[in-house]
């Protein structure tokens, strides 16, 4: 398989943060010299377009997941602090994986101290910031089983 990422270098409290970039490298499983690297390159409607050729799409909680949905490629969506219920109950071709029980969902904001940071080890005073740990304890593993699945 070809591996290709897409998205935008974008702002991460007011520095560049290359956030395809830096999760691209800990894709375990396939050959780099099959890995295309489009991210910056691509607009919206590229990355659809893109997305409707794919075999899977492996996905954050990002517009992706909802382009996915829109042209029935299969999905494997990535959850951290929100729930996926909240986002694709109603999606059939995807399949949220997540690290551990969603401590956000809907508008009960409830924190689970024991796997999380607590509030004063957060870097940014946005409630984001806590699902980005969510998001690392997600085995890789998992995610590669998912895709297996779909494939």
């Amino acid at each position: 398989y070809n591996v290709v990422t897409v998205g935008t270098i974008r702002r991460v409290w007011g520095e560049k943060h290359p956030f395809c970039i830096h999760y691209r490298d800990g894709v375990l499983g396939f050959d780099k010299s099959q890995f295309l690297d489009w991210t910056d390159m691509t607009s919206v409607r590229d990355m659809i377009a893109l997305i409707s050729e794919c075999d899977c799409v492996i996905t954050p909680d990002t517009s992706a997941l909802h382009a996915s949905n829109a042209v029935g490629t299969p999905c494997v969506a990535l959850f951290g602090n929100i729930h996926p219920q909240l986002r694709c109950d109603r999606y059939p071709n995807v399949r949220p994986v997540f690290s551990c029980p969603p401590c956000l969902c809907g508008d009960r904001y409830s924190i689970i101290k024991e796997q999380c940071m607590s509030w004063e080890e957060i870097e940014s005073p946005s409630i984001r910031r806590i699902g980005a740990r969510c998001m690392e304890m997600i085995p890789p593993e998992k995610v590669i089983q998912e895709v297996k699945n779909i494939v």
